[in-house]
C-alpha cells in the first residue's frame, strides 16, 4: 500500500473515532484530526465534512452553538497552515465553508499578532500585521455570505472584527442580519454582546439595553446568565483599568465566573496582588497553570504567592522550575535568594546565586544584570551578603 493511501485512512480512522457524523449527539471532529486533513491536502473530505456540519444546522438537527463549536477547529493561527486554506478555497471555490475556515482562520492570526494590548499600546508594526489579517479574514467572511442560504456563522465571525475596529453600527448590521436569517441565534448574539463592552467603545449603558433585548428572543437561561456574565466582565475591567478599585473589580471578576463567563484568570490574579491577597491568588495562578503548563512566568508568580503566604518550600520548588524553564525574573530571584538563603529551607550558595544572576542578565533582565555587578564587586570575600535587587 502507498504511504498517501495509508496516511489518508490513518485519518479517517482517526475522524471516525473524534466523532465524524453531524448529528446533534456526537462531537465535532476534532482540531487534530480536522488539520491533519487540511495538511495533507485532502480537501475532498475536508469540505464534505464541514460542508455536513452546515447542513445539519440548516435542517435544524444541529444549534448555533453546535455550529459555533464544530469549526473553532480552524482557531489555529499557524502560518504554515494560510496555504494549505489557499488550495483548498482554490479547489473549491464556491465552498462556503471553504470560505468561511479560511476566514476564522485569519481572524485569529490577526488576534495573535494584536495582542491583549490596546490599540495605542500595541506597537505599530504589530498592528499593521494584524490589520492586514483581519482584511484577509473580512474579504472571505464577505465572499461567503453569497455561497450559502444560511451563513449565521460567518456574520458572528465578523462582528469581531467590526469590534476591533470599535465600529458599533458595523456591529449592529451584522447582528441584524443575522438575526433576518435566525431570528432566536444565540451566537451572534454573544458576539455583538463582547464588541458592545467598554473597551470596544461601547458602555454598561449599552449593553444593558441590549440584555433587555435579548429578553424578547428565545434564549435559554444559561444563554441569558452568559451574555449577563459579560456585563459583569466588562464592569471589572472598569473598576480595574479605569477606577483603579481593585476590590470591586474582584468581585465583578468573580460574579462573571459565577454567572458561567469567563474567570478573567489574570486580572483576576493581578487585582488579588494589587490587593495583596496572595493566598487567595494560588487558586487562579494554578487554573492558569493547568490550562497553560509551560507559561513560565506564570508558574514564577505562584511562587511569589507561595512566598508571601508563608509557604516558602512550595515557593521555593516552583521558582526554581520557573528559572530552569527560562524565566528571567525567577532566575534573578533564586539567584537572591541563593545568595541570602532560607532558614531551614536552602543554605547560601554565592556560586550559585552568582550563576542564575547570569543567566538573567544573559536575557536583558535589569535586576539580573544589576543584581550580577553588585555581587562581583561585594564578594570579593565570601563573609559579605549584599542586599539584592527584586
Amino acid at each position: 500500500m502507498r504511504q498517501g493511501s495509508l496516511q489518508r485512512i490513518l485519518i479517517l480512522l482517526l475522524l471516525a473515532v473524534s466523532g465524524c457524523a453531524a448529528t446533534p449527539n456526537s462531537s465535532p471532529p476534532s482540531q487534530t484530526a480536522t488539520i491533519s486533513l487540511l495538511r495533507s491536502d485532502h480537501f475532498q473530505d475536508l469540505d464534505a465534512q464541514y460542508s455536513r456540519i452546515q447542513r445539519s444546522y440548516e435542517r435544524g438537527s444541529a444549534t448555533d452553538e453546535d455550529l459555533r463549536v464544530a469549526f473553532r477547529v480552524f482557531n489555529d493561527p499557524d502560518a504554515a497552515l494560510a496555504p494549505k486554506y489557499d488550495l483548498w478555497v482554490s479547489k473549491f471555490p464556491k465552498s462556503y465553508v471553504a470560505r468561511l475556515a479560511r476566514g476564522i482562520y485569519y481572524v485569529h492570526v490577526g488576534d495573535a499578532l494584536r495582542g491583549v494590548q490596546s490599540r495605542s499600546e500595541t506597537p505599530s508594526a504589530r498592528l499593521k500585521a494584524a490589520d492586514i489579517a483581519y482584511e484577509k479574514a473580512k474579504v472571505d467572511l464577505d465572499a461567503s455570505l453569497a455561497l450559502d442560504p444560511k451563513p449565521l456563522l460567518s456574520y458572528a465571525r465578523a462582528i469581531f472584527i467590526t469590534r476591533e475596529h470599535g465600529d458599533l453600527d458595523g456591529s449592529r448590521h451584522l447582528l441584524d442580519r443575522a438575526i433576518l436569517i435566525d431570528s432566536d441565534n444565540y451566537i451572534a448574539r454573544a458576539a455583538y454582546m463582547s464588541a458592545i463592552e467598554t473597551r470596544w467603545g461601547g458602555s454598561q449603558e449599552i449593553m444593558q439595553k441590549f440584555l433587555e433585548e435579548c429578553r424578547h428572543a428565545k434564549l435559554s437561561e444559561v444563554q441569558m446568565r452568559l451574555l449577563e456574565s459579560v456585563i459583569a466582565e466588562d464592569q471589572g475591567w472598569i473598576y480595574q483599568f479605569v477606577d483603579r478599585n481593585y476590590a470591586a473589580a474582584e468581585s465583578a471578576y468573580r460574579r462573571s465566573a459565577a454567572l458561567g463567563g469567563d474567570k478573567q484568570l489574570a486580572n483576576l490574579t493581578d487585582v488579588l496582588f494589587k490587593q495583596q491577597k496572595y493566598a487567595e491568588a494560588i487558586e487562579p495562578l494554578s487554573a492558569r497553570l493547568d490550562a497553560t503548563p509551560g507559561d513560565f512566568d506564570v508558574l514564577a508568580n505562584r511562587s511569589f504567592a507561595y512566598m508571601q503566604s508563608g509557604k516558602p518550600r512550595e515557593g521555593l520548588k516552583d521558582l526554581t522550575a520557573a528559572a530552569e524553564g527560562g524565566s528571567a525574573y525567577a532566575q534573578n530571584e533564586l539567584g537572591r535568594l541563593n545568595m541570602t538563603g532560607i532558614p531551614g529551607i536552602l543554605t547560601p550558595d554565592t556560586q550559585a546565586g552568582m550563576e542564575w544572576f547570569r543567566k538573567s542578565a544573559a536575557q536583558g533582565f535589569w535586576a539580573g544584570q544589576e543584581n550580577l555587578d553588585r555581587a562581583k564587586k561585594l564578594y570579593s570575600t565570601p563573609a559579605q551578603q549584599p542586599e539584592m535587587t527584586k
